[in-house]
């Protein structure tokens, strides 16, 4: 953990025994997780710089995420969800404040094509909204409280990658065909699709800005760029 102001090196967490390919903040500023192909998640106290818990997700964890917007999943109405992404197809959920599994979500195709990305709803209205990439190439919209899914098809290459954009009905994806696709939730169909301008150069993350609009993607080629709604065709930098 770094000093955003200086750059100074505040805490160093030890525990995996594998490569980390993962981490994300709760809300409350006071707990990390961290996914590794170790095949844990482990969820961090950030202040005393100490595991709390050590969750086990059966195979090697690509991604984690923590939901921020108070889902009802299996009658837990609060902030602290942590979802955790696996090789093997699965993601399970887990109560951030015990470390129990709360659920697990298999992949209804069988496990061949691991998971990639996982991300929550931000907004209220879709509160119990979890984003599941990495399927065949393909996005799944888990409704969790329901057990309800949709299927969302638009790349050609697998996923790396995916995020709700906060106070918009979209939501991103990128993937390893090099293409960035904005997503109307409530259409369930691509509005647009972005493609790099670099032959062979493909997309490894994608993430958020708070205000909404903008996202930024990093490349292959080791560069970051920033994207916005209102400049879909050529990005911001």
């Amino acid at each position: 953990m770094w000093n955003v102001e200086n750059g100074a090196l505040l805490y160093t967490f030890e525990g995996h025994s594998k490569p980390v390919r993962s981490v994300c903040w709760a809300s409350d500023g006071q707990t990390i997780a961290s996914g590794s192909h170790d095949h844990t998640v482990r969820l961090w106290d950030a202040v005393a710089a100490k595991c709390r818990f050590v969750l086990y997700a059966g195979s090697a964890v690509n991604m984690v995420a923590i939901c921020k917007a108070q889902p009802t999943v299996e009658g837990i109405t609060y902030e602290g969800i942590v979802a955790g992404g696996s090789v093997n197809g699965y993601v399970k959920l887990w109560d951030i404040r015990t470390g129990s599994l709360v659920k697990c979500l298999d992949n209804p195709d069988g496990g061949e094509y691991g998971v990639y990305g996982v991300a929550f709803s931000y907004n209220r209205t879709w509160n119990d909204t979890l984003l599941v990439a990495g399927f065949e190439n393909q996005v799944k919209t888990w409704w969790l409280g329901r057990d309800l899914k949709r299927t969302h098809d638009g790349h050609r290459g697998i996923f790396h990658g995916v995020t709700f954009l906060p106070t918009t009905p979209f939501f991103v994806s990128a993937s390893r065909d090099g293409c960035v696709a904005i997503w109307d939730y409530n259409r369930g169909k691509p509005s647009a699709l972005l493609r790099l301008n670099y032959s062979g150069q493909t997309i490894s993350a994608v993430a958020e800005a708070p205000g909404g609009s903008v996202f930024a993607i990093a490349t292959s080629e080791g560069t970051v760029r920033l994207w916005s709604l209102h400049h879909r065709s050529t990005g911001i930098y």
